[in-house]
């Protein structure tokens, strides 16, 4: 009997210790990190949610672009880099605020592009292109009368898109890019983004 009883009890016990077959108790985001963590860059913060796919959600500001007059001109902010291997980014949206400054020409034309990209922007661009625009494609902002404007910026990644990029080697980094055409400024011209980019993406292993 005593025995009988010893069995009922420790069975009881592991009853207990062991979930019912498919019961979990889920975790919240906020207590959920990836395993293989990346790195801010610039002026980002940055939340990772653990899973097979990883959304990060880069809060970026209090960057400052300058376009000087007398050529093309391209320039960047580093805003992340994702840890080291195959990185396969399946989707991005960027939800962002520009603001420029007036050294524009007062003409029609008078527009610049920003976009988001793996590697950095040319110095001399007058345009996007390429990998300098491959997260998020470029944008044109027509100033339209060539003053200080705040453009809001809504984007999603391009349909199709959606690639394996071989870090590797080198981190796969991401980059704000800006640029404009020597005929569009008639000074040093100054792009200011802020915003959020929230981009889904897969660790799929290094070297």
């Amino acid at each position: 009997m005593k025995a009988l009883l010893k069995t009922i009890i420790a069975g009881a016990i592991i009853a207990l210790a062991i979930p019912a077959l498919g019961q979990y108790t889920p975790m919240t985001k906020e207590d959920q990190t990836v395993a293989t963590q990346g790195a801010v860059g610039g002026s980002s913060t940055v939340v990772n949610y653990r899973g097979q796919v990883n959304t990060t959600v880069i809060t970026f500001a209090g960057i400052s672009l300058a376009h000087a007059n007398g050529g093309a001109r391209g320039n960047s902010q580093l805003i992340y880099t994702f840890p080291e291997g195959r990185i396969y980014v399946l989707g991005a949206h960027l939800d962002a605020n520009v603001v420029n400054t007036d050294d524009f020409e007062a003409s029609d034309n008078d527009h610049y592009f920003v976009g988001i990209g793996t590697t950095a922007s040319v110095t001399n661009s007058a345009t996007l292109a390429t990998t300098e625009q491959d997260i998020i494609a470029v944008v044109d902002i027509d100033t339209a009368a060539g003053v200080t404007l705040t453009t809001s910026v809504e984007a999603d990644m391009v349909a199709g898109a959606d690639t394996v990029h071989d870090g590797t080697a080198t981190p796969i980094k991401l980059y704000f890019n800006t640029a404009v055409a020597d005929d569009q400024i008639d000074d040093t011209m100054t792009v200011t983004p802020s915003g959020v980019l929230t981009v889904t993406w897969v660790w799929i292993g290094d070297d």
